[in-house]
């Protein structure tokens, strides 16, 4: 996830705001995944189902910035 983050600025995400947007994103859905003891390299059926969990958590109230 480190690396992925790091390679941001290069990968058409210039801007710092962008970089702490996806930052906050990706620890939310790693969060979300340890949770559910889903590991975040689980097999892409998996991955699809916590996806969908996901979408129906976010939508039931606010996200949590912090």
């Amino acid at each position: 996830m480190n690396l992925w983050l790091r390679k941001l600025p290069v990968s058409g995400a210039p801007s710092p705001k962008s970089w702490r947007t996806y930052a906050q994103a990706l620890k939310g859905w790693a969060e979300f995944l340890g949770a559910r003891r889903i590991s975040v390299f689980a097999d892409r059926q998996r991955l699809r189902d916590a996806l969908s969990m996901y979408a129906e958590y976010r939508l039931s109230g606010p996200l949590r910035c912090g």
